[in-house]
């Protein structure tokens, strides 16, 4: 088989995407480049039929059969298929089907495709339930990064679907600055919003990626931290052009509808963000900023959910209450008030809204 550089690798972990990893696949394989990339998509031993959705896409797509560029490879770990695209001659895939679920017993999965991942000069993300829509995408953002030596991480603008409503929102840098800041002024500033920058629009320098990946602060959303690292020690650039669909599911590693499970991924939001403030030396003063960002933010969630030892240290918390929070702590003072507030709280969507808040 003949040697190939891959100037880009795209690293796309899935499970359980069954209905949406061919609009993974068919976003890689639009990209128009100059360079060769490889595609390395590793199923988590998905349950619900996507390796044989992956298996179909390599034979409808692929030269499985030439055996100047194909490899297939079986270990007691995975069954790997290595191939070129049929049409897009500068597309590889490489293919890892895992035999058993890694992410449930937390073993890595990195060393099965470390001769395209660490060989690679760029690094691009996207899992298998988001999606690119832009053919230019990986192009111009090696172009850029080619060109700008000081830039450890390159993004883009992005769409958000919520799959069950199948509403979209549109260019999200642009149509909605507020919630969704193309820049941060500072570290710290990015820490407190809880900010997200669409991964799935990543592309990253590997040399700085390397440095990223060292395990700096453990957390449940570990993109959260690479940006943090970006920040503090290179810089990020943005191409406002939207490329990438962020795909919202009601119930995903970053998502759910689950009580509990919101309030653990909210949990250990505000202690990543404080590791990070410690890790990285930056302003302490900012540590008691998102912890009252996080008990104003989450006030109605913690009395409708009965956590009511979250509930007391909220109290002593918050200093100063606006109006309207100064009316909500004086009705969780009864039975009645509560229930009026459970009611007021299901009645107007919030849980919805605060599941958004709860992803980054």
């Amino acid at each position: 088989m003949k040697q190939i550089d891959f100037l880009v690798c795209v690293r796309c972990f899935t499970f359980n995407h069954a209905p949406y990893i061919k609009d993974a696949m068919d976003g890689f394989c639009m990209q128009k480049t100059s360079f060769p990339f490889v595609c390395v998509i590793v199923d988590d031993a998905s349950t619900d039929g996507e390796p044989n959705v992956i298996r179909t896409y390599m034979g409808q797509h692929f030269n499985i059969d030439d055996k100047n560029v194909v490899r297939n490879v079986e270990t007691d770990d995975y069954v790997m298929t290595f191939a070129q695209h049929k049409v897009n001659e500068n597309c590889f895939f490489a293919v890892y089907y895992l035999k058993y679920n890694h992410y449930s017993i937390k073993k890595d999965k990195f060393p099965y495709f470390a001769e395209y991942h660490d060989n690679a000069k760029y690094i691009a993300l996207c899992e298998g339930d988001d999606f690119w829509i832009n053919p230019t995408k990986i192009q111009k953002q090696v172009e850029y990064l080619d060109s700008h030596e000081n830039i450890g991480l390159c993004y883009t603008n992005f769409n958000i679907l919520y799959n069950d409503s199948k509403k979209q929102e549109i260019a999200l840098f642009s149509s909605n600055p507020q919630m969704f800041p193309k820049y941060y002024d500072s570290p710290e500033e990015f820490i407190y919003r809880g900010g997200y920058v669409c991964p799935p629009s990543w592309m990253i320098r590997k040399i700085t990626h390397q440095k990223a990946s060292n395990g700096i602060v453990d957390s449940l959303d570990g993109s959260f931290v690479s940006f943090v690292f970006f920040l503090v020690t290179s810089n990020v650039y943005c191409i406002d052009e939207v490329t990438t669909v962020y795909r919202v599911l009601n119930e995903s590693a970053s998502h759910s509808t689950s009580p509990e499970k919101l309030y653990m991924r909210a949990r250990n939001l505000l202690e990543t963000k404080i590791r990070l403030i410690e890790y990285f030396n930056l302003r302490k003063e900012y540590i008691d900023l998102c912890r009252e960002k996080y008990y104003r933010d989450h006030m109605l969630f913690f009395i409708v959910n009965h956590k009511d030892e979250e509930f007391s240290i909220l109290k002593s918390e918050l200093k100063t209450l606006s109006k309207k929070e100064t009316i909500i702590m004086t009705l969780s003072q009864s039975y009645i008030g509560r229930l009026l507030i459970t009611l007021v709280y299901k009645w107007s969507k919030a849980l919805n809204i605060q599941r958004k808040s709860f992803h980054y």
